[in-house]
């Protein structure tokens, strides 16, 4: 039995309105915009690509989805118009019930995909939409654009942190743990301090991180690491 298709306008309820970046894009409201979408999008289901993510992957830098599973994110492949032609009709029924899976994956995959640029023509302003090599007119992102290039040239151009909010986050890292707060709270913290820190450049390294909780930890007196 193949599985059953997500429809646009099912894909477009869920993700709704996306936050916008008008009047311009900058590091802050686009971190917002991709937050709001990356909510959104894990609670579509995508058993075939990510059971536990949902479409995360499709919108969210590949060096920060890596962080959490160690399975890329791999768009389903088109299986064309037809299913292939078959021998004898036992093998034309197994091949059209392959082909049936996968097109109802694939249908919900370009449906995610057009709900979710279509919610990002709405967010974005005419201005920043702009055609590759500086041609004139105004880009309309279709199911042909990944969301997530589209999302990365976004921050490449206009996501750019101001050493304010470099200082900010070199700050939250610093950050004191009270432990009268339960310890996931540090862990949160620590981890929107490094995440952001991939984005914003240079990154911290994952000995760092684990070093700032460990030195939160003992700043606290209670407990000896």
């Amino acid at each position: 039995m193949a599985p059953s298709v997500i429809t646009y306008e099912e894909a477009k309820e869920i993700i709704g309105v996306l936050p916008s970046v008008a009047p311009r894009p900058n590091a802050t409201n686009l971190r917002v915009l991709s937050e709001h979408l990356e909510q959104k999008v894990q609670t579509i289901l995508a058993p075939q690509q990510s059971p536990e993510y949902g479409f995360l992957g499709m919108v969210q830098p590949t060096a920060i989805y890596a962080l959490r599973t160690n399975v890329p994110w791999i768009d389903w492949e088109d299986p064309g118009a037809h299913p292939a032609a078959a021998p004898t009709a036992a093998e034309q029924t197994n091949i059209k019930t392959l082909y049936d899976a996968n097109k109802a994956v694939y249908d919900t995959q370009q449906n995610v995909c057009r709900a979710i640029n279509n919610a990002l023509n709405e967010a974005i302003p005419n201005a920043f939409r702009k055609p590759a090599g500086n041609q004139m007119g105004t880009r309309v992102y279709t199911v042909r654009d990944s969301p997530r290039e589209i999302l990365d040239g976004l921050r490449a151009k206009y996501g750019i942190c101001s050493p304010n909010e470099k200082t900010a986050n070199n700050q939250r890292f610093d950050q004191q743990w009270d432990p009268n707060e339960p310890i996931e709270s540090l862990f949160e913290h620590l981890e929107e301090a490094y995440i952001f820190s991939i984005l914003a450049k240079p990154p911290f390294t994952l000995e760092q991180l684990i070093d700032k909780v460990i030195i939160a930890i003992q700043r606290t007196g209670l407990y000896r690491l």
